[in-house]
C-alpha cells in the first residue's frame, strides 16, 4: 500500500496550499477529495469556484503532468473571465463618473454673483 495521496486529493492540496489561509481545505474532504455538503456555508464562493473547476476538469485515466496542465488552463481562463468581466465594471464605472463631472462642469455656477 502506498502513502502517496490520490491524484486528485493532491492537485486539491497544490491549489489549497496557494490560496489565501488555506481556506480551500475546509471545503473538501482530504482523503477523497470530495467536495463537503456545508461548503456553501464557508462564505467563499471563489474558493468554491475553483473546487468545482478541479473537479470538473480532472480525468482519472490522465497523467499527473497532464491533470496540472489542464487544471491550470482551466484556472488561466476562468482569470482571464474574471479580468474581463472587472474590466467592463470598470469602464462602466468611468463612464459614470464623466458623465457626472460633465454634468457639474456644464451646469452654470450655483454660487450669487461675487463682487
Amino acid at each position: 500500500m502506498t502513502n502517496e495521496p490520490d491524484p486528485f486529493v493532491a492537485l486539491l492540496n497544490i491549489a489549497n496550499a496557494a490560496y489565501p489561509d488555506r481556506w480551500l481545505e475546509l471545503m473538501y474532504d482530504p482523503r477523497t477529495g470530495e467536495i463537503l455538503p456545508d461548503a456553501e456555508d464557508q462564505g467563499d464562493s471563489l474558493g468554491l469556484f475553483i473546487l468545482r473547476e478541479l473537479t470538473d476538469t480532472f480525468d482519472q485515466n490522465a497523467g499527473s503532468d497532464r491533470q496540472l496542465l489542464t487544471a491550470a488552463n482551466a484556472i488561466i481562463k476562468a482569470t482571464m473571465d474574471l479580468l474581463t468581466v472587472s474590466n467592463a465594471l470598470t469602464q462602466a464605472g468611468l463612464e459614470s463618473l464623466r458623465r457626472k463631472l460633465k454634468e457639474v462642469t456644464d451646469e452654470p455656477s450655483r454660487l450669487p454673483n461675487q463682487p
